[in-house]
């Protein structure tokens, strides 16, 4: 599904997409507004990402403002699969505020990065090199995620710092069910790929595994995709330029 947001207004959207093997043809079934307005305007937040924060196996939407660290988490919840989602509740701060505020971390992804528990947040500073891990835990399934603890530059600052990986995302480039995170330069075409282990013990970096000439200068986008089609490759990001529409896909061989 999509989800589209208005920082300002609150306004929000929902995207069901669904895919007639017949036609061939993409449809949608649009829900408005299923977080109320109040929630999640006036730039309260400027962020957010999706993932099971719950246990529930369903994505959950966790909104940041990396000035006040404040974050608010919405429960979502499936009335009619493909065509109805409800919101259960809102969490206040789940992650304390003053661990991720005053502008220490630009953005945030989120991704499986271990097999234990819910999925895990990850703040990051291209320029310093500061990056934060935020183990959750489930409280109750579907409706209250506890907190855990903070883990610091779980990827060493200096591999990632001084401004020349600006944008990251992340999906898994091994092929062994965990997360892994892809850094980029889109003008340079620049590459770096930090791969974990479970225990984050051995962080593997790697540069340029996409030739910089294929995603250099044209696109200003980059993110994940879940699955590929052909089930022979793995690590599927989508390169996009909003302005121009040029958009190119990657996959990667399973690295072993």
């Amino acid at each position: 599904d999509l989800f589209f947001w208005d920082p300002q207004s609150g306004t929000n959207r929902i995207a069901h997409i669904s895919f007639d093997d017949v036609t061939p043809q993409a449809m949608a079934e649009i829900e408005t507004n299923i977080i109320e307005q109040r929630w999640i305007n006036g730039r309260d937040f400027t962020q957010v990402v999706t993932g099971d924060l719950d246990g529930a196996g369903l994505d959950d939407l966790f909104f940041w403002n990396p000035t006040t660290g404040q974050n608010r988490l919405a429960h979502l919840e499936t009335v009619m699969a493909g065509v109805d989602t409800d919101l259960n509740n809102v969490q206040e701060d789940t992650v304390p505020a003053t661990s991720i505020n005053g502008n220490q971390f630009e953005g945030i992804v989120i991704g499986n990065f271990s097999p234990m528990g819910v999925d895990e947040l990850l703040f990051l500073n291209t320029t310093t090199g500061d990056n934060r891990l935020v183990n959750l835990s489930v409280d109750m399934a579907g409706v209250s995620t506890g907190f855990v603890e903070i883990q610091p530059n779980v990827i060493p600052s200096t591999l990632i710092n001084g401004g020349t990986h600006p944008r990251f995302t992340v999906t898994d480039f091994n092929d062994d069910g965990l997360d892994d995170v892809f850094f980029w330069d889109p003008i340079s075409g620049a590459n770096r790929l930090a791969v974990f282990d479970e225990l984050f013990e051995n962080v593997q970096v790697l540069d340029d595994q996409i030739d910089r000439i294929n995603i250099n200068g044209d696109f200003g986008t980059v993110v994940s995709q879940a699955a590929n089609r052909s089930g022979d490759a793995t690590g599927g990001l989508f390169f996009w330029n909003p302005e121009s529409g040029l958009n190119r896909q990657s996959f990667t061989s399973p690295m072993t």
